[in-house]
């Protein structure tokens, strides 16, 4: 069986030339999962400021609901984003990239897994029920599906091939065949001095 280097290619090159990418493939996305894992963690506790809370309508008050609904997918968010920005590997991409992904769904999920705990979320405060869907939206729902796409579309920039990597890749198709004539011609050659 042939091997890469059979080719005429560095082997450690080519790894590192498919697993290597630009720091800047995930860096807007991972910028932007980073500031709303940030505000998800954060908005509980100043959202009585801002008359968008659940109760208890107190600011800097921690609770269990708010630390499984908002502090800890935050913090998977804003880890997933920093890492997102940092990674220079396909691989770290990946993984930073899942963990952002599983804090944005956890954003949208956990509301109504928590009734399996304590019987949901609590009530929001306040009597409108634009405040009501406003709340749900900030806290919840509209933050996590927003994190979860940004994380969905920095995995897709870090699992697609670079054009550089397919060049790459033709050129080695080019040499395999350039390799595979040769032999086929070295055959007939042996063949032909066979038969003489």
């Amino acid at each position: 069986m042939a091997s890469i280097g059979d080719y005429g290619l560095n082997p450690a090159r080519v790894r590192h030339r498919v697993a290597d990418v630009p720091r800047s493939r995930g860096a807007v996305n991972g910028l932007l999962v980073f500031l709303l894992g940030i505000w998800g963690a954060v908005i509980p506790f100043i959202g009585p400021y801002l008359n968008l809370a659940y109760e208890p309508d107190t600011p800097w008050t921690m609770t269990a609901d708010r630390l499984w609904l908002n502090v800890l997918p935050g913090v998977a968010a804003l880890l997933g984003g920093l890492g997102l920005v940092a990674s220079a590997s396909r691989g770290g991409g990946v993984v930073w990239g899942w963990l952002a992904a599983v804090g944005g769904g956890w954003f949208v999920l956990g509301p109504t897994v928590s009734a399996l705990w304590n019987g949901g979320t609590g009530d929001v405060v306040g009597d409108n029920a634009g405040v009501r869907v406003a709340a749900q939206l900030v806290f919840h729902y509209g933050l996590g599906v927003l994190i979860l796409f940004l994380a969905a579309v920095a995995l897709g920039r870090f699992t697609v091939a670079d054009r550089e990597a397919v060049i790459d890749e033709s050129e080695y198709d080019d040499r395999t065949e350039i390799l595979r004539d040769e032999a086929q011609v070295d055959d007939e050659t042996r063949r032909r001095t066979d038969r003489t």
